[in-house]
């Protein structure tokens, strides 16, 4: 029982710091998977959120940075993705489910996924350096503006 009780405080003193973007993007990212058209969010337990994050990162480079000066990579790293959950539980972008089963189970919500879509996609693409933009295209484009910068810049 002490064990569980030292784990809460643990969990409570580290909900406090900044969300860790990263490791926020992988997690919402996963609980946006499945999402339908009608905004339907499936419910995944800490366990499937940990594993799929696992399964597919364990040896990314980025995501081995975070984990510096842990002990144990696997237990640790289910620590910290269940503190994560909780910090975006007190930020309204992921729903607590506690089933009669007593299973908890963890679904986003429409603010996460704008949370997800907007701010943490920026992050990851803009801020994190895992991305490379080769070039971009403007819907909004005036072609007659753009057919004299074009030539311009041929003729240069």
């Amino acid at each position: 029982m002490k064990d569980i009780t030292e784990i809460r405080k643990l969990i409570a003193l580290r909900s406090k710091e900044p969300i860790n973007k990263i490791l926020s993007y992988f997690i919402l990212a996963k609980l946006n998977e499945g999402c339908s058209k009608y905004n339907v969010f499936l419910d995944k337990t800490h366990k499937d959120i940990f594993e799929d994050i696992y399964d597919n990162y364990k040896n990314d480079p980025d995501f081995k940075k975070f984990m510096v000066g842990w002990r144990c990579f696997y237990d640790e790293l289910k620590l910290l993705v269940r503190i994560e959950l909780y910090k975006h539980i007190l930020k309204n972008n992921v729903k607590e489910n506690k089933s009669h089963n007593k299973i908890i189970t963890y679904k986003l919500t429409k603010k996460g996924q704008n949370y997800l879509q907007n701010d943490l996609r920026n992050y990851f693409i803009f801020e994190s350096g895992r991305c490379e933009i080769l070039g971009f295209i403007n819907s909004n484009i005036n072609f007659t503006d753009f057919d004299k910068q074009l030539k311009e810049w041929e003729s240069k």
